[in-house]
């Protein structure tokens, strides 16, 4: 039976368009105390709503800011604790749970090993501050996992903490082997605290060895690459070994996990009751043949047209949603370019090169010459950063389809099987294109230059470069919150709950900072915006607080931004 999928996506007819209006803005310290731009690559948020306590980390600069969050929406800081980074590591991700009544609230952090990439990193356990006293204790429990452990995710119970381990083979340590990608789950009692016993276990994706498992994943546009060999400097790696989890979301049954696998163009289920990988689900590819792009830094703009080409998906992220009686997963289709420079490999070629044929480890085409020619015109597809494994013909050498790294959207699934209901696939870019064009896929590569002259710079690889969503109820309207990682904008859509085809309404898309002065002097003086956007986080109005807040942690622009969230 064929699934129905939804494309269409209209202006709203809701009496008010919810938008965003800045409340707070704040810049986060550098290692040294400092302020610096682009000293962080990674920042994440947690919130204790019974404190009013915003927490902020920086993975860097190794900094944990603790501010309250007024009842306005508002902020004001309270503390900055700065880790140990060359004895703890440093700080990946942060993640605040509080269970039913009567149980222990929890405050987890995860950390990368102080040495190496590519060793093992844990998980410390805290107790939360209160209101008024603001010094950060020391762990009370620490918890090994795998290696590079970039995201947390609590059970809604808090009894459960699931953590992605990336597993990325380190720089500088390519030569003593490729870390296993496995999922820990960690299991805590009711009353936690010190003296309780903690069980942790490793769940890996080792089902991806099997050979006949593993052609059929790849028949449905699952990337296990890269194959090396003895003749490499990393030797001895399985497909397993190129599995690599980003991001978790636990069910909310509780019993199953679900993890994005960007490198892979996957999503695995998790079963939690046996502790194993029941499933690993590759999420195909897109067609731009009848949808709308632009791939080009050269063309002087927004100019978005149709190409015979192709892209994996490759989410970043994935949020479960539910709605009234339905349930269903968004996957945030951002893309992902491989790069291990000890091995000298980096998964894509610009169409150009591709066209010339003439770099090393550059395969061989066999292409219309229409598509060829778009290849080498920089306006159109040269410039363009395509996939050197995806698309290979039945000789498993020349590249007889080329495929782009990313949706450029995102996907609403069916809880039940994953199957797509809707799609986002060019709405996304083409409201770039209407409200930002002097800054339309914009990003910042050099910090003497201007947001309006590094417009185009992430058209040829991720184009909008959504890098987060984040989602709540405003009033009773459903609503995604979508970052655009390198330019700052934050898009708002309402999700309109058809059981069959869930819709997702545009309706306003805000970016903050100054787009005139260059990065540089814009982050000095306090208006650089929301830039390199890693974490955001919706707080609904509860109790005394008068206003709906969204809290958007950038790691470029090194800042935390307070919006409060609106329908005036």
């Amino acid at each position: 039976m064929l699934s129905l999928v939804c494309l269409l996506v209209a202006a709203s007819t809701v009496d008010g368009y919810i938008n965003l209006t800045s409340l707070s803005y704040v810049r986060l310290e550098d290692a040294n105390g400092g302020f610096t731009l682009g000293a962080s690559t990674y920042n994440r948020v947690a919130f204790d709503p019974s404190q009013g306590i915003l927490y902020a980390l920086a993975t860097e600069p190794g900094r944990l800011t603790v501010f309250s969050l007024n009842l306005d929406g508002t902020l004001t800081q309270r503390a900055v604790h700065a880790f140990a980074t060359s004895t703890e590591g440093h700080p990946l991700d942060i993640e605040f749970c509080s269970p039913a009544a009567g149980g222990v609230d929890r405050l987890a952090i995860s950390f990368r090993d102080p040495t190496s990439l590519g060793a093992d990193g844990d998980v410390n356990f805290y107790q939360p501050l209160t209101a008024g006293n603001y010094e950060f204790p020391a762990p009370f429990k620490e918890i090994a996992t795998g290696a590079d452990p970039v995201d947390l995710e609590f059970a809604q119970d808090c009894l459960v903490l699931v953590v992605a381990n990336k597993g990325k083979p380190s720089p500088g340590h390519a030569g003593s082997g490729d870390p296993e990608g496995i999922i820990t789950k960690i299991l805590t009692p009711f009353d936690f605290n010190e003296d309780s016993t903690v069980t942790s276990t490793s769940i890996g994706f080792g089902l991806v060895n099997d050979q006949a498992t593993l052609s059929d994943l790849m028949a449905k546009n699952f990337r296990p690459w890269p194959f090396r060999n003895s003749d490499g400097p990393i030797s001895g790696i399985t497909a397993s070994k190129n599995v690599e989890p980003v991001n978790v979301i636990v069910a909310p049954n509780g019993q199953v996990v679900y993890a994005a696998l960007p490198k892979n163009n996957a999503i695995a289920r998790i079963n939690l009751d046996i502790n194993m990988v029941s499933e690993i689900i590759p999420l195909g590819n897109r067609s731009w043949d009848n949808f709308y792009l632009d791939a080009s830094q050269a063309d002087g703009g927004a100019n978005m047209r149709r190409f015979p080409v192709y892209s994996t998906l490759q989410p970043r992220q994935i949020k479960w949603v539910v709605q009234d009686e339905a349930q269903w997963m968004i996957t945030l289709e951002s893309g992902y370019i491989d790069e291990i420079p000890d091995y000298n490999y980096r998964g894509a070629r610009q169409g150009s090169v591709l066209a010339a044929g003439i770099a090393p480890g550059v395969p061989e085409l066999d292409v219309s010459a229409d598509l060829k020619a778009m290849l080498e015109d920089n306006t159109l597809l040269g410039e363009a950063e395509f996939s050197i494994e995806d698309g290979k013909g039945a000789d498993g050498i020349k590249l007889e389809n080329l495929f782009l790294n990313g949706g450029r959207g995102i996907s609403i699934r069916r809880g039940s099987d994953l199957s797509v209901a809707t799609s986002l696939i060019d709405n996304v870019e083409r409201e770039t294109a209407q409200n930002f064009r002097n800054i339309f896929n914009s990003g910042m590569r050099f910090p003497n230059r201007t947001p309006q002259q590094e417009k185009d710079i992430t058209s040829a690889t991720f184009g909008p470069d959504l890098s987060v969503i984040e989602t709540g109820f405003y009033e009773d309207q459903k609503v995604l919150f979508l970052g655009g990682g390198s330019s700052g904008i934050i898009y708002v859509y309402v999700l309109i709950p058809d059981t069959d085809c869930p819709q997702p309404y545009f309706h306003s898309a805000k970016r903050f900072g100054n787009t005139v002065l260059t990065w540089q002097a814009a982050y000095d003086q306090g208006q650089m915006g929301d830039i390199g956007i890693t974490d955001m986080l919706y707080i609904p109005r509860e109790g005394q607080r008068t206003v709906d807040v969204l809290v958007v942690a950038s790691a470029t622009s090194n800042s935390i931004h307070t919006y409060r969230v609106n329908d005036d």
